[in-house]
């Protein structure tokens, strides 16, 4: 066995898969406007028709795998790429096809604005774990530091310092009947959700695919340096899932479930009881959650998924940051997306952006590529070399938004995409043709009615690797690059049983597992993959 086995990134072959919208659990298949449905207006106009007679089925498309081991470097570079994980199922939404724009969001503290909102939660927050007699010293000591800054860490330090009946314990993430009878109240009252089982909990907010997340004695000091002080952090480092578990008077009324990454925190759920609505409970987390981004030393606070559309995940904008263009890989700042109109009505975007201009990210231009007549204005390649830790790119770098021109109707990304489908076709390796329906939209009437309709990968999709950059690395050199690339890939295959071993050749392999290695080269890039044991079963 590979002597580095122990750091791979062990994963089951990449899927594509459609609900339908009234399965998403974001617009339930429901919008004030059509339009929204649509990552393009010019999507919109093509179906404008069938749409406004509810003749078409719109569906919520996702690609994903699942992760049978990971560890949080792997898991952060996923995040940075648009994936999130639910247990230990990795997925992103798929731009153009799916009923909702859903963007990986990130803040950090010099991003975040502090509001009269906020600073009404934190007041009513310490004015329900003090007594009155703790309050009032609280509130002579802001006298005194009145002329001061407000320090949002400093207020929420002091209430829960002095507090007898408030504290918060960070401990693995593992299940206990109490964390599901909250999550069951929790989902019931305000998702209307009864649909819910220990395992299902289980499954949802504790499995996870990481290693180990951190010894008796690192738990230990994590506590304890959320005792002392938020702003103290702890020298032995927990990562991973963590269950941070809010108490009142000893009872469990809130439990915030986080992954603790190398250069940032994320936040993968929040619940609380129902009784404790009127707490701003919510907020409080979310600026606890920051301060303790701060406390050990990291960068960013990633809040999950942000649809500009959606009530339910819209609120975040109020903490500032940034969402990821899948395309270029770069994080832009929420407040120009929205001043400059590019998110508004459910809509992609991706940034004309200067260093992506000549699609030439690891590819040189003397090259002389399969289209070499529209590489400047074809579907934008997949940053291989898109370093771990993702930037923030300066605005000024910005020219426009081309997601209209490169991925709207007779966009730049479709033009020769039949030939690219034939010759993969020819190698056994499928994709869907789509220059005549780009979105693959089925009448009603038509529609098989299944719990999860898979399908084959789409040949254009943001953020996947194009197919003229895949054939590229099939065929440049005499068809060797992408082994050289690969060399280090490792293959499991179920039917037959192979054994763990090296992709040899992939022109070699099986239809399944030549298709599955596309897949994930188109997802992750070659330098990523390369970390990979891929299981096909």
């Amino acid at each position: 066995m590979d002597p580095g086995i122990s750091d791979r990134l062990i994963i089951t072959a990449p899927m594509y898969f459609s609900h339908p919208a009234e399965d998403c659990g974001y617009c339930k298949g429901e919008k004030k406007d059509p339009r929204y449905f649509f990552a393009l207006e010019s999507f919109f106009e093509k179906y404008r028709t069938d749409v406004l007679k509810d003749k078409l089925q719109i569906e919520h498309s996702s690609i994903g795998f699942q992760a049978m081991k990971m560890n949080v470097r792997q898991y952060e570079r996923l995040c940075n790429l648009g994936f999130r994980r639910s247990g230990d199922f990795i997925y992103r939404t798929e731009m153009l096809r799916n009923c909702c724009r859903l963007y990986t969001i990130r803040t950090s503290l010099k991003q975040f604005k502090i509001t009269k909102e906020f600073k009404s939660a934190i007041n009513k927050f310490t004015k329900r774990i003090t007594t009155t007699e703790q309050l009032e010293k609280l509130r002579k000591k802001s006298e005194a530091n009145k002329n001061k800054p407000y320090d949002f860490i400093e207020k929420l330090n002091e209430a829960e310092m002095i507090s007898t009946n408030f504290q918060t314990v960070y401990e693995p993430a593992v299940f206990s009947e109490e964390k599901y009878l909250l999550f069951a109240r929790y989902q019931e009252a305000v998702h209307k959700d009864f649909d819910h089982s220990p395992k299902g909990f289980e499954r949802f907010l504790c499995h996870c695919p990481f290693t180990n997340t951190g010894t008796e004695e690192q738990w230990k000091q994590l506590n304890e340096a959320r005792i002392h002080d938020i702003r103290i952090a702890s020298q032995k480092e927990v990562s991973g899932p963590v269950h941070e578990c809010y108490y009142y008077d000893d009872k469990l009324i809130a439990l915030s479930v986080l992954d603790i990454l190398p250069t940032g925190i994320s936040s993968v759920y929040f619940i609380w009881d129902p009784d404790y609505r009127d707490w701003s409970l919510g907020k409080i987390s979310a600026l606890r959650e920051l301060a303790l981004v701060e406390r050990e030393s990291k960068k960013y606070y990633y809040l999950g998924l942000y649809a500009d559309d959606c009530p339910k995940m819209n609120y975040k904008g109020a903490y500032g940051g940034e969402l990821l263009d899948i395309c270029n890989g770069k994080f832009v700042p929420l407040e120009f997306l929205k001043v400059n109109g590019m998110i508004s009505e459910s809509k992609f975007f991706t940034i004309n952006d200067d260093s992506m201009r000549n699609g030439d990210i690891y590819i040189e231009d003397e090259i002389n590529l399969p289209f070499p007549s529209c590489v400047d204005k074809r579907e934008p390649s997949l940053r291989a070399a898109l370093p771990e830790n993702i930037e923030t790119t300066n605005t000024k770098d910005f020219d426009i938004n081309r997601a209209e021109v490169v991925y709207g109707v007779d966009g730049s990304a479709y033009g020769g995409i039949e030939e690219l489908v034939k010759l993969f076709a020819e190698q056994d390796i499928e994709y869907t043709i789509e220059p005549s329906n780009v979105l693959n939209l089925v009448p009603k009437d038509e529609y098989i009615e299944q719990s999860a309709r898979y399908a084959l990968f789409p040949s254009v999709s943001p953020g996947l690797m194009p197919l003229w950059q895949l054939m590229y690395f099939m065929e440049h050199e005499g068809g060797n690059r992408i082994d050289g690339v690969f060399a280090e890939l490792l293959v499991v295959e179920f039917s037959p049983f192979t054994g763990i071993r090296r992709l040899e050749n992939i022109l070699d392999e099986s239809k399944q597992v030549k298709t599955a290695v596309c897949n994930l080269i188109r997802i992750l890039g070659p330098s990523f993959a390369a970390e990979v044991l891929l299981v096909c079963q």
